[in-house]
């Protein structure tokens, strides 16, 4: 009888060391008000996938989101929306290359520093606005900030 119980104790102490309660798979995003909400359907060119832990249908806790246009981001998320510690990287198209790195606060870029293709130092963001560096859209310079001041 004590063999038994010993064995049972084992079997189940032993169950999380072998299987994951946690079910781990990839669900497409979708933008609203609130954030995003997971959902098991939608379309790759057309809805980022993520990949990581979620609660109440929303990205909560580390994940990885990959979008169509070539972003990533892999990071912390609370309650959809990025927050806390992570990195956004393009690894495809015009601004392949460029890394967004630092701390998210509700979904904004709060303290982050940029870095371009060959790894350095490019701009940073501040409580949530462009600080120091060039800003660029398609190709073009719309400013130039320096200490939170477009020059």
């Amino acid at each position: 009888m004590r063999y038994i119980l010993i064995i049972a104790s084992v079997i189940l102490l032993a169950s999380p060391l072998f299987g994951n309660s946690h079910k781990v798979e990839n669900l497409f995003g979708w933008h609203t008000s609130s954030g995003v909400q997971l959902r098991k359907f939608g379309d790759n060119d057309t809805h980022p996938v993520y990949n990581g832990e979620a609660e109440n249908g929303q990205p909560h806790g580390m994940g990885i989101m990959t979008f169509p246009d070539g972003r990533k981001y892999i990071g912390e998320y609370k309650n959809g929306k990025r927050h806390g510690l992570g990195t956004i990287s393009y690894v495809k198209g015009e601004r392949k290359g460029e890394k967004y790195i630092g701390e998210f606060k509700e979904g904004k870029m709060w303290s982050i520093r940029k870095y371009n293709v060959d790894g350095k130092y490019v701009g940073e963001y501040k409580n949530g606005l462009v600080w120091n560096g060039i800003v660029y859209e398609n190709g073009n310079v719309i400013g130039r900030w320096v200490n939170g001041l477009k020059q």
